[in-house]
Protein backbone atom coordinates (compact mmCIF):
# COMPACT_ATOMS: atom_id res chain seq x y z
CA UNK A 1 0.00 0.00 0.00
CA UNK A 2 1.31 3.57 -0.69
CA UNK A 3 2.52 5.68 1.85
CA UNK A 4 -0.32 8.08 0.80
CA UNK A 5 -3.04 5.39 1.55
CA UNK A 6 -1.20 4.37 4.87
CA UNK A 7 -0.98 7.28 6.11
CA UNK A 8 -4.50 8.79 5.45
CA UNK A 9 -5.26 5.10 7.23
CA UNK A 10 -3.66 6.62 10.37
CA UNK A 11 -0.34 4.75 9.98
CA UNK A 12 1.40 8.68 10.47
CA UNK A 13 4.18 7.86 12.82
CA UNK A 14 5.24 4.75 10.16
CA UNK A 15 4.71 6.38 7.23
CA UNK A 16 6.82 9.24 8.54
CA UNK A 17 9.93 7.48 9.71
CA UNK A 18 9.72 5.71 6.82
CA UNK A 19 10.07 8.84 4.12
CA UNK A 20 12.53 10.22 6.90
CA UNK A 21 14.86 6.78 6.24
CA UNK A 22 14.05 6.62 2.63
CA UNK A 23 16.14 9.70 2.85
CA UNK A 24 17.41 11.73 -0.66
CA UNK A 25 15.39 14.07 -2.54
CA UNK A 26 11.77 13.41 -1.63
CA UNK A 27 9.31 11.46 -3.54
CA UNK A 28 6.32 13.06 -5.21
CA UNK A 29 4.63 10.36 -2.75
CA UNK A 30 6.41 12.12 0.03
CA UNK A 31 5.35 15.12 -0.75
CA UNK A 32 1.73 14.52 -0.96
CA UNK A 33 1.83 13.00 2.34
CA UNK A 34 3.88 15.99 3.82
CA UNK A 35 1.27 18.15 2.23
CA UNK A 36 -1.31 15.86 3.89
CA UNK A 37 0.40 16.56 7.01
CA UNK A 38 0.76 20.36 6.87
CA UNK A 39 -2.99 20.79 5.82
CA UNK A 40 -4.52 18.51 8.55
CA UNK A 41 -1.99 20.66 10.96
CA UNK A 42 -3.60 23.66 9.38
CA UNK A 43 -7.15 22.88 9.97
CA UNK A 44 -6.13 21.92 13.84
CA UNK A 45 -4.34 25.77 14.37
CA UNK A 46 -7.86 27.45 12.77
CA UNK A 47 -9.68 25.07 15.20
CA UNK A 48 -7.43 26.58 18.02
CA UNK A 49 -7.19 29.91 17.07
CA UNK A 50 -10.81 29.95 16.69
CA UNK A 51 -11.31 28.43 19.72
CA UNK A 52 -9.21 30.84 21.54
CA UNK A 53 -11.16 33.99 20.25
CA UNK A 54 -14.61 32.47 21.30
CA UNK A 55 -13.01 31.99 25.14
CA UNK A 56 -11.88 35.97 24.58
CA UNK A 57 -8.28 35.75 23.50
CA UNK A 58 -6.99 38.89 21.92
CA UNK A 59 -4.32 38.25 19.17
CA UNK A 60 -1.72 40.28 19.09
CA UNK A 61 -2.36 40.76 15.09
CA UNK A 62 -5.15 41.40 13.09
CA UNK A 63 -5.16 37.96 11.18
CA UNK A 64 -3.25 35.02 12.88
CA UNK A 65 -3.09 33.01 10.27
CA UNK A 66 -1.92 34.36 7.24
CA UNK A 67 -1.89 32.01 3.79
CA UNK A 68 0.79 31.76 1.61
CA UNK A 69 2.25 33.98 -0.34
CA UNK A 70 1.54 34.08 -3.72
CA UNK A 71 4.95 33.23 -4.97
CA UNK A 72 6.07 31.17 -2.15
CA UNK A 73 7.71 28.06 -4.16
CA UNK A 74 9.47 30.64 -5.50
CA UNK A 75 10.92 32.02 -2.39
CA UNK A 76 11.35 28.76 -0.99
CA UNK A 77 13.40 27.84 -4.38
CA UNK A 78 15.71 31.57 -4.10
CA UNK A 79 16.27 30.07 0.21
CA UNK A 80 17.35 27.10 -0.86
CA UNK A 81 19.59 28.28 -3.61
CA UNK A 82 20.97 30.75 -1.29
CA UNK A 83 21.18 29.01 1.87
CA UNK A 84 20.17 25.69 2.17
CA UNK A 85 17.62 22.95 1.25
CA UNK A 86 14.15 23.19 3.28
CA UNK A 87 13.12 20.01 5.24
CA UNK A 88 10.05 18.37 3.53
CA UNK A 89 8.04 19.02 6.16
CA UNK A 90 8.63 22.88 6.42
CA UNK A 91 8.29 23.07 2.82
CA UNK A 92 5.01 21.79 3.07
CA UNK A 93 3.90 24.07 6.06
CA UNK A 94 4.91 27.04 3.94
CA UNK A 95 2.91 26.00 0.78
CA UNK A 96 -0.51 24.49 2.52
CA UNK A 97 -0.75 26.38 5.37
CA UNK A 98 1.75 30.16 5.69
CA UNK A 99 2.52 31.88 8.56
CA UNK A 100 0.73 31.24 12.36
CA UNK A 101 1.35 33.71 14.76
CA UNK A 102 -1.04 32.66 17.97
CA UNK A 103 0.96 35.57 20.15
CA UNK A 104 -1.77 37.66 22.61
CA UNK A 105 -3.17 37.84 25.38
CA UNK A 106 -6.73 36.74 27.81
CA UNK A 107 -8.12 39.48 30.09
CA UNK A 108 -8.97 36.69 32.14
CA UNK A 109 -5.69 34.60 32.16
CA UNK A 110 -2.70 35.27 34.41
CA UNK A 111 -0.21 33.07 32.48
CA UNK A 112 3.61 34.88 32.17
CA UNK A 113 5.38 33.51 29.32
CA UNK A 114 2.89 31.61 28.11
CA UNK A 115 4.93 30.57 24.41
CA UNK A 116 2.28 31.09 22.14
CA UNK A 117 2.53 28.97 18.64
CA UNK A 118 3.96 30.49 15.58
CA UNK A 119 5.77 29.59 12.14
CA UNK A 120 6.82 32.91 10.46
CA UNK A 121 8.86 31.43 7.93
CA UNK A 122 9.66 34.43 5.69
CA UNK A 123 12.08 32.80 3.08
CA UNK A 124 12.53 36.13 1.22
CA UNK A 125 13.34 37.65 4.63
CA UNK A 126 15.53 34.73 5.06
CA UNK A 127 17.45 35.77 1.62
CA UNK A 128 17.81 39.32 2.28
CA UNK A 129 19.60 38.81 5.93
CA UNK A 130 21.65 36.15 4.33
CA UNK A 131 22.89 38.42 1.43
CA UNK A 132 23.46 40.99 3.84
CA UNK A 133 25.41 38.83 6.46
CA UNK A 134 27.51 37.66 3.71
CA UNK A 135 27.89 41.04 2.21
CA UNK A 136 28.69 43.46 5.74
CA UNK A 137 31.37 40.08 5.86
CA UNK A 138 29.49 38.73 9.03
CA UNK A 139 30.60 35.17 8.56
CA UNK A 140 34.17 35.80 8.83
CA UNK A 141 33.87 38.42 11.20
CA UNK A 142 32.70 36.06 13.88
CA UNK A 143 33.67 33.16 12.23
CA UNK A 144 30.23 32.05 12.09
CA UNK A 145 29.59 29.01 9.33
CA UNK A 146 25.93 28.51 9.84
CA UNK A 147 23.07 30.93 9.46
CA UNK A 148 20.13 30.97 11.52
CA UNK A 149 16.81 31.07 10.31
CA UNK A 150 14.13 31.69 12.85
CA UNK A 151 10.83 30.26 12.56
CA UNK A 152 9.48 32.18 15.51
CA UNK A 153 10.59 34.49 18.39
CA UNK A 154 11.77 33.22 21.44
CA UNK A 155 9.34 32.63 24.42
CA UNK A 156 10.88 35.38 25.70
CA UNK A 157 10.60 38.01 23.06
CA UNK A 158 6.17 36.60 22.83
CA UNK A 159 5.88 37.72 26.11
CA UNK A 160 7.48 41.04 25.28
CA UNK A 161 10.56 40.58 27.30
CA UNK A 162 14.21 41.56 25.50
CA UNK A 163 17.60 40.34 26.83
CA UNK A 164 18.85 43.53 24.65
CA UNK A 165 18.34 45.32 21.60
CA UNK A 166 18.03 43.19 18.11
CA UNK A 167 20.83 43.46 15.87
CA UNK A 168 17.97 44.44 12.83
CA UNK A 169 14.76 45.24 13.89
CA UNK A 170 12.19 42.84 13.80
CA UNK A 171 9.56 42.35 11.00
CA UNK A 172 5.79 41.55 12.80
CA UNK A 173 6.56 37.94 10.83
CA UNK A 174 9.39 36.92 12.23
CA UNK A 175 11.85 34.16 10.81
CA UNK A 176 13.52 30.69 11.97
CA UNK A 177 14.96 27.71 10.78
CA UNK A 178 18.97 26.54 11.44
CA UNK A 179 20.53 25.61 8.54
Amino acid sequence: MSWTRRYAAGEVGPVWAEIVAAGGPPSDEAVAVARELARRAGRNVVRIRDHLAVQGYVFETEEPIRPPADDIVEQLAAMEEQIAPVPLALRAWAEEVGMVNLNGSHPGWAIEYADPFCVELDPADAVEVHRDWIETGWFVRWGQIRFSVPLAPDFLHKDDVSGGPPAKPRRRWARSMTT
